[in-house]
């Protein structure tokens, strides 16, 4: 009674001060949502959106408790108004995982993945898209925990990526990236160039040799040559990739490098490849994994 109360008092003065309709919609929406009653799609959806930036912001802000609460209600809502296999329903069921993850639950994050798959290789239709997004941020997941448990997902994810949508589609370089990233954090360097170097290869002529991703994955490959110590491959390497820097931007500015796509967010050591194309460098003896000398 006290919450229809306030609903008939805050709608009779926003129709007394002539507000928008949104505005009484948006009272409609609350009045829904307080009182518990049902909710027909489009308010859901509305509600929906508004879940999904209130949860983002909760993660940004690191409070993973309040986020996981929000995303399961978000998930609920997403379910009313898209339905269990839409593609935004699987978008709120992962932001779940990801967060059971955070709060290293990390057995219900597991079994919240294998479910997703479950359910989406037995959806109607093309399972395709939402194979992959679960897939991506699986990989991902289990790549924080041992990376060789994660290869399987990556090149699933690959290969499936490489069936749907063809070799050169930029999604489907970026998960060969994926698994070449994915190879190299456990150690198998050689296998990583190979890839790393078809990766940096195809992003530039798909996407121009200045994109910044083409410049990333270029970095990437530098590295990769530096952890094996394979020191003038890494120099050409990582030169091409900040040349590209500064005819973009200037020499004293950082190149804004967009995020690997899907879910990996690896950083590209500047500092590194900088060093490694100075002269300085060529009398360089070794080097150790991150790319440091050793004094």
């Amino acid at each position: 009674m006290k919450n229809t109360n306030r609903f008939i008092a805050i709608t009779a003065l926003a129709i007394l001060m002539n507000l928008p309709l949104p505005f009484i919609n948006d009272i409609g929406l609350l009045h829904a949502q307080e009182t518990n009653t049902e909710l027909n799609p489009a308010q859901a959806r509305e509600l929906w959106m508004d879940r999904q930036q209130e949860v983002n912001d909760l993660y940004m802000q690191e409070q993973f408790e309040k986020a996981l609460k929000s995303a399961r209600e978000t998930s609920s809502l997403a379910v009313k108004a898209f339905g269990p296999d839409d593609p935004n329903t699987f978008s709120s069921r992962l932001n779940e995982a990801l967060l059971l993850g955070e709060l290293d639950q990390l057995e219900d994050a597991n079994q919240l993945y294998q479910d997703l798959l479950l359910q989406a290789k037995n959806t109607h239709g093309d399972p395709s898209l939402l194979l992959l997004m679960v897939l991506d941020q699986y990989g991902d997941f289990l790549n924080t925990i041992d990376p060789e448990m994660a290869e399987t997902a990556f090149k699933e994810s690959y290969q499936l990526s490489k069936d749907s949508f063809g070799p050169d589609d930029p999604e489907t370089i970026f998960r060969l990236q994926n698994l070449g990233l994915n190879l190299q954090d456990h150690g198998r360097m050689e296998s990583a160039e190979s890839m790393l170097k078809e990766v940096a290869v195809s992003l530039a002529r798909v996407l121009g040799e200045k994109d910044p991703d083409a410049l990333q994955a270029q970095s990437f490959l530098g590295q990769n040559y530096l952890s094996q110590g394979k020191l003038q491959p890494a120099k050409d390497a990582c030169r091409k990739a900040l040349e590209g820097q500064t005819e973009i931007l200037g020499k004293h500015l950082s190149i804004p490098l967009k995020p690997v796509k899907i879910w990996r967010k690896p950083t590209v050591n500047w500092e590194s490849c900088l060093l490694y194309t100075s002269d300085a460098a060529d009398d360089t003896p070794c080097v150790d994994l991150g790319g440091r000398r050793i004094i």
